[in-house]
């Protein structure tokens, strides 16, 4: 995984490409020493104005360096504190800026937040940072075919269903909570090739999922509800048809 980061929390502006956490592909760092000697000190105003103006180039600088581009960052690190506020500001706000061109947004919340492990409920919930190759469990992992053309399948055959049944409110919400989840998850591993996760139930130590998981989760237990609890759910069209014809 390619992490951009970024450090402006003081009167040095730096960005770094680092592999997998510990592997410093290369580094840009601009001093601002000189413009504040004549201060005897560190201006904030001018700290702050002087990311804003080279943070950018910054970043340009260690693409070309490295010889990558910026199709090749996974996700986005930042400085969030402590520093200063102004200074601060320009650099997390930079960071959100190229997570959202990039489409790592949540990379980005991810990498900052989830260096260790965070316990939301004892023994029932953690934040992990985590990256899926694969299906759900880590299945097919490796095989980019079966994990494009999969999701691709589900949402066909989905689309199919609804074609051929009446499809009622209960069973429409079933299957947005799983087209949705699919296609967030689809879009990730088309452009990045894997998938985070980072939601982690210690009661169940063999899974770790995200958000989209637990949509397809909750639609799947929808359709099965519907299926075994909700006969009305599935009356096929022409059933529908004519009966509306009769009334």
């Amino acid at each position: 995984m390619l992490i951009l980061a970024v450090e402006s929390s003081c009167d040095e502006t730096a960005v770094a490409l680092v592999r997998d956490g510990r592997e410093l592909v290369t580094d840009q760092v601009f001093s601002q020493a000189d413009l504040h000697a004549v201060y005897g000190g560190v201006v904030p105003e001018i700290a702050s104005r002087s990311h804003v103006e080279v943070i950018y180039q910054l970043a340009e600088r260690a693409l070309q360096v490295a010889g990558l581009e910026r199709k090749d960052i996974d996700a986005v690190a930042v400085t969030y504190a402590p520093g200063l506020i102004g200074a601060l500001l320009v650099g997390v706000n930079f960071a959100k800026a190229a997570a959202l061109a990039l489409d790592v947004g949540s990379k980005l919340w991810a990498v900052r937040s989830l260096e260790q492990a965070v316990t939301v409920l004892p023994g029932i919930l953690e934040l992990r940072l985590s990256r899926n190759n694969g299906m759900a469990l880590g299945l097919l992992s490796g095989n980019w075919l079966a994990n494009l053309l999969l999701p691709l399948a589900v949402i066909v055959a989905g689309w199919l269903l609804m074609r051929r049944y009446c499809p009622t409110v209960f069973t429409r919400v079933a299957a947005g909570l799983i087209v949705g989840g699919f296609l967030g998850n689809f879009g990730e591993r088309l452009l990045f090739g894997s998938v985070v996760d980072m939601l982690y139930f210690p009661w169940l130590p063999w899974f770790i999922c995200n958000v989209a998981d637990i949509a397809i989760c909750f639609g799947v237990a929808m359709l099965v509800i519907s299926t075994l609890l909700r006969p009305q759910d599935w009356r096929e069209r022409r059933e529908n048809d004519s009966a509306a014809g009769g009334n």
